[in-house]
């Protein structure tokens, strides 16, 4: 892989984002097999709306994301980023395939025998008898991802509106 640890992360990194989609274009020419560069390319030219050549751009995304990104064993390149592949306007069906992909990959991170394999539903009732549903929040995003920053709101949102005096 071009990209890996090399300019065109950087260049995103520090918000130099015109010039981190011309690296990731030079990267993915160097190296056709690099899907990510290629992907990570495609995803900045929709954030600096780069509209030029787009339809021949996402559909020749549509063909990688059902073809090698899917083949792949491993998954968490810029490919493989769900809010990524929510803003394409990809067909569902393709969306729902690499949705399960992603997920199958992490679950597979996971041990057997823990409980996030088995899930389940616990309903615990209050003191005055009011029946509650505990629901948990978990993601590897938490920290300063754009995730953790929006689900903190959602948690003190959710606390306020659904707890019962016990």
């Amino acid at each position: 892989m071009v990209r890996d640890g090399g300019a065109c992360a950087a260049l995103e990194d520090i918000g130099d984002y015109a010039a981190a989609e011309a690296a990731y274009w030079r990267a993915a020419a160097l190296d056709p097999a690099d899907v990510d560069a290629f992907c990570a390319g495609v995803f900045l030219s929709q954030y600096l709306c780069a509209w030029k050549g787009w339809k021949a751009r996402l559909a020749l995304l549509e063909q990688t994301l059902a073809g090698p990104v899917l083949q792949r064993r491993s998954w968490g390149g810029a490919c493989d980023q769900p809010f990524r592949l929510l803003s394409y306007g990809l067909p569902a069906r393709l969306v729902a395939l690499l949705t399960r992909h992603v997920l199958a990959k992490e679950a597979s991170h996971i041990p057997a025998h823990h409980i996030l394999m088995h899930p389940h539903i616990q309903v615990k009732r209050g003191a005055q008898g009011v029946r509650r549903l505990t629901v948990a929040y978990m993601s590897s995003d938490f920290g300063s991802h754009t995730v953790g920053v929006q689900n903190s709101g959602v948690q003190k949102h959710a606390r306020a509106v659904t707890r019962h005096p016990d």
